[in-house]
Order: C-alpha cells, then sequence, then structure tokens
C-alpha cells in the first residue's frame, strides 16, 4: 500500500494557478520552496503519494497564483498518521510536547544543540504528571520510539524511559540499556508477576546517537535500530489494564529510593514518541524519524 496525503481545500473567486507546499521542516511563507505541485486554478482537490513517509510531520502551504500576484495559505501541519500520537517530545529547542505533555526538567536536566542532555552524577532527570497516556492499552498496537546517545557506562543499567506511580502500587514498564543490549520490561503491581522481561543483544556505540523504536504488533514486540529489525521478537502473553503513571527519562527515580543515582543516564535524548500503531507493521524495517 503507497502512504498518501489527501487534501481538499476552498478558494474565493478564480486563479490562474496553484501550488503545493510541502515540507519535513517549518515552510517559511517569505522565502517559498520549490513548490512540489503546480495545479490548475480550478483544482480543489489533490493526492500526493511521492515521498510520504507514515510516522513524518509534514508542513504544508497552498498558494494561488493571479495577474502574476502570489498569495499563500496560512500553514498546516500533520503527522502521516491514521490516528494522533499519545506523545510527540522532540526536545529540540524547549521541552514542549506537540500532544500536551508536561514535562519538568530536574536537577539541571537541559536543552542544549537541539538534545536533551542528562549527567547522572547530578541524577538529572525530565518527569511528567501522572497520566494514562503513557501505556499501551490491552493488545493494541503500539511504538516507542526515540534517539539515545549514551555517553558513560558504569556496571549497571542506565535507564532510558520508565513509568512509576508515586503512591501505591501499578503497573509498569522500563525500557534501559547495559552493556550487553536493550532491555524491556513490563511488569505488574497486582502481584501477578512480571509480563515481560527481554533484553535484545545489540552492540550499539557508547557516544553514538542511535535510533530505536519498539513496536507491537498483534502482541508481539520487536525492536528496531537505526530502522533495522534487530535479533528476535518477544510475544506478550497476557495483558494488563493500565493505571495512571508518570513518565521519567533519564533516571528510574520514585518516591522510595531518591538518592541511588547508579541507574540514571549519561547521556542524551533528542526525541521521544508514543505512537497508537505499530509503524514497521512488524516487517524487518522500520520509519526512520
Amino acid at each position: 500500500m503507497t502512504n498518501r496525503l489527501e487534501l481538499n481545500w476552498s478558494l474565493d473567486g478564480t486563479v490562474d494557478e496553484q501550488r503545493y507546499y510541502c515540507s519535513e521542516t517549518p515552510i517559511d511563507s517569505e522565502n517559498l520552496p520549490v513548490p512540489k505541485s503546480v495545479l490548475a486554478g480550478a483544482v480543489r482537490t489533490y493526492v500526493d503519494n511521492v515521498d510520504i513517509h507514515m510516522g513524518r510531520k509534514k508542513y504544508i502551504v497552498l498558494s494561488s497564483i493571479k495577474n502574476l500576484v502570489e498569495k499563500v495559505s496560512s500553514q498546516a501541519l500533520t503527522y502521516c498518521l491514521a490516528s494522533q500520537p499519545k506523545v510527540w517530545s522532540e526536545f529540540k529547542e524547549n521541552l514542549n510536547d506537540d500532544f500536551g505533555t508536561i514535562w519538568t526538567a530536574i536537577n539541571g536536566a537541559e536543552i542544549s544543540n537541539n538534545v536533551l542532555k542528562f549527567v547522572r552524577s547530578s541524577a538529572q532527570r525530565v518527569e511528567t504528571p501522572h497520566s494514562v497516556n503513557f501505556h499501551f492499552s490491552d493488545s493494541n498496537d503500539v511504538t516507542i520510539r526515540f534517539k539515545a546517545k549514551i555517553l558513560s557506562f558504569a556496571t549497571d543499567r542506565r535507564v532510558l524511559f520508565t513509568t512509576r506511580k508515586d503512591y501505591g502500587n501499578g503497573n509498569n514498564w522500563c525500557i534501559y540499556a547495559t552493556p550487553n543490549g536493550i532491555h524491556f520490561i513490563i511488569w505488574r503491581g497486582d502481584a501477578t508477576g512480571v509480563i515481560i522481561d527481554y533484553v535484545w543483544n545489540t552492540a550499539y556505540v557508547f557516544n553514538e546517537e542511535t535510533e530505536f523504536s519498539l513496536e507491537r504488533k498483534d502482541m508481539v514486540w520487536r525492536l528496531y535500530i537505526n530502522g533495522n529489525l534487530l535479533g528476535t521478537s518477544v510475544t506478550q502473553g497476557m495483558n494488563y489494564t493500565p493505571s495512571a503513571q508518570k513518565l521519567t527519562i533519564g533516571s528510574e527515580f520514585n518516591a522510595d529510593n531518591t538518592n541511588d543515582t547508579s541507574r540514571d543516564l549519561d547521556g542524551e535524548i533528542s526525541m521521544f514518541q508514543i505512537l497508537p500503531l505499530a509503524i514497521g507493521g512488524g516487517g524487518s524495517t522500520t520509519t526512520r524519524i
């Protein structure tokens, strides 16, 4: 199946021609790029099926030309997904999330050179309020994808992301790195035990940005490294009901253990997304961020 964007619009009056602009970066109306397509003046619908990648941002502008004068529409933004992401945090300039997740920087974690930086010795992290948006309900497909650079390692784990309650028991998940690979664990807070505790062995390189995409398709989890399937898949044999958690990036911090920084991340995160579908569809490759 070919990915495509379907557009329709209205226009008052008649024009000589129209221009369609589409970019993965914001479009400057004062300095327009080369149009992706030039359309006849009577056109009001258009299907773009060229270079449309699932799960990528697309900025769209339409313009109309009459008597050599070009008038430009406001800019639209789409994510090339059938349904909206749960979380889309780019961490390029600030902690803002595209879909309302509120991040708080703890102990001096900050954005620098378009990445979110963490210093382990300072127990730096960012975290959210408690929410159900960070879980993958029942048997729904999901993608958790991010870019990470691990700058140093000791003998313990380096936590990339985890959900956590500050009170009571809850169903949680965690992604962390050890020298031998990437670990993924889901556990239940109702004493029924661990649902998944799995490691994908990988030779990722320290001090090098790596793109990870952990995806569940039909209850089967797969890990992609820089767009390529890594190792074998793992089947999730048990559902659980999500509860309101907070999401913490860069630390395994919780209210019961506030001083242990041995598992905190020394490194960088430059993107984090939770998407309500398996981007790679269970195949051998997946769409890059």
